[in-house]
């Protein structure tokens, strides 16, 4: 054999060594970095490498079915999930790809088959409730993705997706819920592309809260649906400081109204009610941020630049708020539900 014919076995024989010696592991984290990148044909390589050593890895299956799905070949996305599922061996995350795929693929029927099984085996899964109810809303089935979301909501009140979609569904039918629910999003989920546009529908939210009695009527029993006590103290309290918002709504008015509602909150609703919401607005408040998480929620939406002006008046204060917010995470309790079954 001559000198170069053996270094080029020699070689070849290594690669089959190297290539052999990668793990699953090495071979998911490369293909997902492929993915990532939006490499997908060379993710699609690499991770059909990986699910050829191990098909029955959870994270294989999915990483490589959502490559598929992201490349749009969903026939493939769909053979390489729908094993797994029906074998009932993945998890929630399965069923929401393979959603996404029946989704993708116009099967209606089967997408919606599925959603209702996931539910089934995973019912605290905030994510897959989240997106069975997009997945109604897109057929213009409003009123069913929102008792879905409330679902989710109850189930796993610590997921910020089902609050958004609900704040943005109550906006134009109850007011109360979607401040309530659309701040509890912002503060879940703060950093985000989502995050400006709740923040301004809260601002415009206290905009059409005190532009007339109606929304802040007290409540009463109607299609033979109970009365919710705690919507009602919400909205007596915010209509017992309604004065403080008399001179027009803007950061500043919010601020002191909503100041004046969690004092109230507390002495009249805070043992009965205990919601984290505003036992947060209370740790601000007694800390001195209250006045920097209003800037934060209201201020840009209202002015961009007199919030920016702010930021610099008031530098140190907001970067107390910031470094304060950053480094929790906020959470409602399970059993911290008060919204009444929808019909």
């Amino acid at each position: 054999m001559s000198t170069l014919r053996y270094y080029f076995l020699f070689f070849a024989i290594l690669g089959l060594a190297s290539a052999k010696a990668q793990s699953v592991k090495e071979l998911l984290e490369t293909g997902n970095s492929f993915m990532q990148g939006g490499d997908f044909p060379n993710a699609i390589a690499v991770l059909n490498k990986a699910y050829l050593q191990d098909g029955n890895n959870v994270e294989v299956v999915k990483s490589l079915s959502f490559c598929y799905y992201l490349n749009k070949d969903y026939a493939k996305a769909l053979s390489v999930i729908k094993p797994m599922i029906d074998a009932d061996n993945g998890d929630d995350a399965c069923y929401q790809i393979a959603g996404n795929i029946y989704t993708a693929l116009a099967q209606d029927k089967e997408a919606e088959k599925l959603y209702k099984k996931g539910i089934k085996r995973f019912s605290d899964s905030g994510p897959l409730y989240s997106d069975f109810g997009i997945f109604l809303g897109s057929l213009a089935r409003q009123d069913e993705a929102i008792k879905i979301w409330e679902k989710g909501i109850e189930a796993d009140p610590s997921y910020p997706g089902n609050y958004y979609y609900a704040s943005k569904f109550y906006y134009s039918i109850d007011l109360t819920w979607a401040l309530i629910y659309g701040e509890v999003f912002v503060d879940m989920e703060s950093l985000t592309r989502r995050t400006p546009e709740i923040k301004a529908m809260l601002m415009d939210g206290y905009k059409k809260l005190f532009t007339g009695d109606e929304n802040l009527k007290p409540l009463t029993s109607k299609k033979g649906r109970p009365i919710n006590e705690f919507e009602n103290a919400v909205r007596a309290t915010w209509r017992a400081n309604a004065s403080a918002v008399a001179g027009g709504v803007n950061n500043e008015s919010l601020t002191m109204m909503r100041s004046r509602f969690i004092l109230d909150w507390f002495n009249v609703n805070g043992t009965k009610f205990p919601y984290h919401l505003f036992d947060y607005q209370r740790q601000l408040l007694q800390q001195g941020m209250f006045t920097a998480y209003n800037q934060w929620i209201f201020g840009f939406a209202q002015d961009e630049n007199a919030f920016n002006a702010w930021v610099k008046a008031h530098n140190d204060e907001f970067n107390t708020f910031n470094t304060f917010q950053r480094g929790r995470v906020f959470k409602i309790a399970r059993g911290q539900y008060y919204q009444t079954p929808q019909p």
